[in-house]
């Protein structure tokens, strides 16, 4: 592995890094403070600095360094935290994204000089505090007889703690002396430094780590106190505490210390890190016993340690994978999910009984490609939560922009998407976000006049629903001013000046191209490309956005997008002649019409009466325009299906011809977006089927039929 791959590996974890940053302090702004997750913020930063020391990436370091002090504060002491420093340490994580980017992309530097020093002034941290300056470890060479143990507290327990760093210790920037600084503050220490193992020079291999110790501590602390110092370097050496008891029986610890790595794994570390910096000796040392005494520094506090050691038996290692390969690994799979219908289609043909030895091998095939289907997809399903954890920033930077106060609310997080439909949803959502703190959520002065809590709040949430992910935007703000967004689109030649719409037409004149209700072009707003890039966007992955709003309590957006963007279970079916595919997930039931079930209504609309609930029918093939409408409904074939609105519809199609999985073929990409449907395939004859947009047809027709007072008389 060379040096830029192991870089490559190291960028990659501090995205991880990142985003566990940013859910930390996302998490202490909205719960307070917590000792695990406070543990864990810091541990992203200090992972982020390790690695880059070993890259030389100073600017980074210094940063990271200035800020895990600050959260080390916090850290020390729970109640050190407040609003306004976690608010320094969101826009902190901000800035180290920024410095992170550039070191991976390059460009020019970001001055972190006046940041660096609020953050120093407002948690009382010694200016330009470095490693450098920390590392000055001042440390005594005594003897074990020099040590007075004849009178130890009552309380007091002697531990002896085998300590052996890995070469990925030093890679990642480590300096145990740190390590032994943080250990000397829980009791009495001598390091014992083992040198049997270091060659000589001539033989030396940078590749290999020789340096061990051996730390006798007597302290008040218990094992699992004694396991902190070690735990940012978990994985990275082998570690054993065993208690010595007065007769020198020793105690083993019963937890296994080899911890599973959490940062970078690698073979291989930096070799301009110079040998003196990996042995920490000097050139005159050559005995293995020197023995070093640290007093502590301050009383130890156990009552609330306890960090506990990860089985590493129960846990899976992740690992990294370039996304082409995942991508072509998914098109083979649609390609063996195309051949399989072929096949089946021809021993269909042949007229194989289901009993045959054919017929068995083709279900078993069937079973296998399901399977191996369902498990290749698993791998590009990625919860959507760092998605939803950078609209954080978003409405931070907003927020300081407009001068606004609005807090961010997340639901269903943990929702797993396609990695390709999670990487497009990033600037959708960006926008919408903008749009609802800039647009919708009033000034604090406002908000107080209309009895409204100073702070809006802007509600993000992700869930499934009938096949789809269904993304929502909520905001408890001003809503939608319809009288003046029709003003602005006559205005702006959007519409014609006579032109009566709906209030839902209206709301929808904000996805139009050029609309804006900017006064003025800002950082934020005014140019009228937003909520069209969002359209056009969810167009793109077959999706499709709609809102809602009422006047003075906020709007509400929906996105529809599709789980996958690479196979999914269809219900194949026939409408004049065409071929056409139903997402399994949004059918409720099949049956045949039968004399007075259908009742007319409005103007040429028809409905079907489906346990005392009223169901519009859709004629399929004339509502795609392939044939002419029937004028016979009974003894037809009808599928009923339901929408991600929970709204439902009956198809009216000539014959069911079967179920099975299907390939996505995008029309955006291919051709161009088409009303009402949502993609294409190749069914096993090699022809093309067209995958119906459930969604967009229901509530089209939903809306076309009006309240009409039969209706209660049908009920």
């Amino acid at each position: 592995m060379n040096l830029e791959s192991i870089k490559d590996t190291y960028f990659a974890e501090c995205a991880d890094q990142l985003a566990e940053l940013e859910v930390g302090l996302f998490s202490m702004q909205s719960d307070g403070p917590d000792t695990d997750v406070v543990n864990s913020v810091f541990r992203a930063v200090h992972s982020i600095k390790g690695g880059a020391g070993a890259f030389a990436l100073d600017d980074l370091v210094n940063f990271s360094h200035v800020f895990e002090n600050a959260l080390d504060v916090i850290r020390t002491d729970l109640l050190e935290s407040n609003e306004k420093r976690i608010e320094l340490l969101l826009r902190c994580s901000d800035v180290l994204s920024d410095i992170v980017a550039i070191a991976r992309d390059g460009g020019d530097q970001i001055d972190c000089s006046a940041i660096s020093a609020e953050l120093e002034n407002e948690f009382n941290l010694s200016p330009h505090e470095s490693d450098e300056e920390e590392a000055d470890f001042e440390a005594v060479a005594i003897t074990l007889d020099s040590l007075d143990f004849d009178d130890p507290p009552a309380s007091s327990k002697m531990f002896e703690i085998n300590f052996v760093p890995k070469p990925e210790l030093y890679l990642h920037g480590h300096d145990p002396q740190k390590v032994f600084r943080e250990l000397s503050k829980l009791g009495t220490c001598i390091f014992t430094r083992n040198l049997s193992n270091v060659p000589p020079l001539d033989k030396f291999d940078p590749k290999y780590t020789n340096l061990s110790w051996s730390i006798s501590v007597q302290t008040d602390a218990n094992e699992q106190a004694l396991m902190t110092p070690f735990e940012w370097i978990e994985g990275l050496c082998d570690l054993s505490i065993a208690e010595i008891r007065q007769t020198g029986e020793s105690v083993e610890n019963e937890e296994d210390a080899d911890i599973e790595a959490f940062l970078l794994e690698s073979s291989s570390i930096d070799e301009s890190g110079g040998l003196e910096n990996i042995l920490n000796i000097d050139a005159n040392e050559g005995e293995s016993n020197n023995l070093v005494v640290a007093e502590p520094a301050v009383q130890p506090n156990t009552e609330n340690e306890t960090t506990p050691l990860k089985d590493k038996a129960k846990t899976s290692k992740p690992i990294r994978v370039e996304s082409e390969k995942v991508d072509r690994l998914i098109n083979l799979m649609g390609e063996m999910v195309i051949s399989q219908s072929m096949l089946t289609l021809q021993i269909n043909q042949a007229k194989f009984g289901p009993a045959s030895p054919t017929g068995l091998a083709l279900v078993e095939l069937q079973n296998l490609t399901r399977e191996i289907q369902s498990s290749v997809m698993a791998i590009r399903a990625q919860p959507i939560k760092p998605v939803f954890m950078r609209m954080s920033r978003v409405v931070r930077e907003v927020c300081t922009a407009t001068g606004k106060k609005a807090n961010l609310v997340l639901e269903g997080e943990h929702t797993e998407v396609d990695t390709t439909v999670i990487e497009g949803l990033s600037d959708p959502l960006t926008h919408m976000i903008r749009n609802s703190v800039d647009h919708g959520i009033e000034r604090v002065e406002e908000r107080s006049e209309l009895g409204k809590p100073k702070q809006g709040e802007i509600k993000l949430s992700a869930s499934h629903s009938s096949g789809n992910i269904v993304i929502e935007i909520r905001d408890d703000g001003a809503g939608i001013n319809r009288v003046k967004v029709l003003e602005l689109a006559k205005t702006k030649g959007i519409i014609p000046p006579d032109a009566k719409l709906s209030d839902d037409e209206i709301d929808n004149l904000i996805f139009a191209p050029g609309f804006s209700t900017s006064e003025a072009v800002t950082d934020v707003s005014g140019r009228g490309v937003g909520m069209d890039v969002v359209r056009q966007s969810i167009q793109s992955l077959g999706g499709r956005v709609s809102i809602t709003s009422t006047p003075g309590k906020g709007s509400h957006f929906t996105l529809h997008l599709p789980l996958t963007l690479a196979i999914l279970e269809g219900m194949l079916v026939q409408a004049s002649d065409q071929m056409l595919v139903l997402p399994v997930t949004s059918v409720v039931e099949t049956m045949v019409l039968r004399p007075g079930d259908v009742f007319p209504i409005g103007d040429g609309h028809r409905v079907l009466k489906l346990r005392n609930q009223l169901v519009p029918i859709i004629d399929v093939g004339h509502e795609l325009g392939f044939g002419e409408e029937r004028a016979e409904f009974t003894q037809s074939t009808v599928v009923v299906v339901e929408s991600g609105k929970s709204e439902m519809s009956a198809f009216l199609v000539d014959a069911i011809v079967g179920q099975q999985q299907v390939v996505i073929k995008s029309m955006e990409s291919n051709y161009q977006r088409i009303p009402s449907i949502a993609a294409a395939t190749i069914l096993g004859s090699g022809k093309i089927a067209l995958i119906l947009d459930v969604d967009e047809i229901v509530t089209r027709k939903v809306k076309e039929i009006p309240n009409h007072p039969v209706l209660d008389k049908i009920a």
